[in-house]
């Protein structure tokens, strides 16, 4: 095997065993299955929202009956760019990688080129993993992201809705337009949300209800906690409500997901995590992929005399059913 290459699958096999520091509550919204493929183009199959209906016919072959569905998928594609950041090395750090000395890690002794390398990685993936919540907040907001160089990935989710409640602190006025809106959210995405996310606003009101508090309470519904990670404001109709983490963007503009008075139903498993293969060159300057979520590289900045280390992921989130991300502003 080509000796970068092979340094490039070593690197691989580091990322991978890195569990990330990073929270990353939008990127943990993704729970359908993962969407991988080792060339740049991503196909998968995007849920029809609509059932293909056979007819029912009875033994005598004349008798109508009534029908039955079934799940229909069309085919699409997408391209995603690179997520990418650089670490550099410095210079005593490239020493010992140089010499092969042993050093004390956490009071372990450990070669000192596997010790930096971590470190190296856990820089790099957790930088990686913070761009692709962020990507995937400004998708679930607004249907859209743009990479730093203005490439737009879209999906066609419905537009956002506005709802007024008589009145804002009123949570039965807040449960009835919840109520409606799922119903309506199965009707049109045939499919049934497993994550409803309300904004700062809306989670005040509901604290600051008696009603609500009592109820909860009552029935033991709050402190639900999802994945070992979050805890959930409560169960309602037997749906998760989960406060929206606050995040904002590369120029520091909040997302409106976590805007005060917006809702955000979402069934998980139409959201998914996508990668296509990275880029790189072996040693002898041919482009090769690499079918990896994640890759480390290195090269070196020749003007400045540094040895720099390259994290990139091709990732992208993908909505297969878009009807079945729904954004509500509740208002009075």
């Amino acid at each position: 095997m080509d000796k970068k290459i092979a340094q490039i699958i070593y690197f691989v096999g580091i990322l991978s065993k890195i569990e990330p520091t990073e929270k990353t509550f939008y990127l943990d919204l993704l729970k359908g299955p993962k969407i991988k493929t080792p060339v740049s183009t991503i196909i998968y199959d995007a849920y029809v929202p609509k059932y293909v209906r056979a007819m029912l016919i009875g033994n005598d072959d004349k008798t109508a009956g009534n029908y039955a569905g079934r799940e229909g998928y069309n085919q699409f594609k997408v391209t995603p760019g690179k997520t990418r950041e650089r670490y550099q090395l410095t210079a005593d750090e490239a020493e010992y990688i140089k010499a092969g000395e042993t050093a004390y890690f956490n009071g372990t002794e450990r070669k000192a080129s596997d010790a930096i390398y971590e470190n190296v990685a856990v820089y790099l993936k957790n930088s990686i993993i913070s761009r692709m919540d962020l990507i995937t907040a400004e998708l679930l907001s607004k249907g859209e992201y743009y990479a730093d160089t203005g490439e737009k990935i879209s999906f066609d989710i419905p537009a956002v809705k506005s709802r007024k409640k008589n009145d804002i602190s009123d949570f039965k006025s807040f449960l009835r337009i919840m109520k409606e809106e799922i119903n309506d959210y199965k009707k049109k995405s045939f499919d049934t949300p497993d994550r409803i996310l309300v904004g700062e606003d809306i989670v005040n009101d509901l604290i600051d209800d008696e009603f609500f508090i009592n109820q909860v309470n009552k029935l033991g519904l709050a402190n639900v906690t999802i994945d070992d990670k979050y805890i959930a404001i409560a169960k309602v109709f037997n749906y998760l409500l989960l406060e929206s983490e606050p995040i904002t963007d590369m120029k520091g503009v909040s997302i409106d997901i976590a805007k005060g008075n917006r809702m955000t139903l979402l069934a998980t498993k139409r959201l998914h995590v996508g990668h296509a293969g990275v880029d790189v060159l072996d040693s002898t300057g041919t482009p090769k992929k690499i079918a990896a979520e994640y890759i480390m590289r290195n090269t070196s900045d020749e003007l400045n005399a540094t040895a720099l280390y390259v994290g990139e992921s091709c990732f992208t989130p993908i909505i297969s059913n878009p009807k079945s991300v729904v954004r509500i502003d509740v208002t009075k």
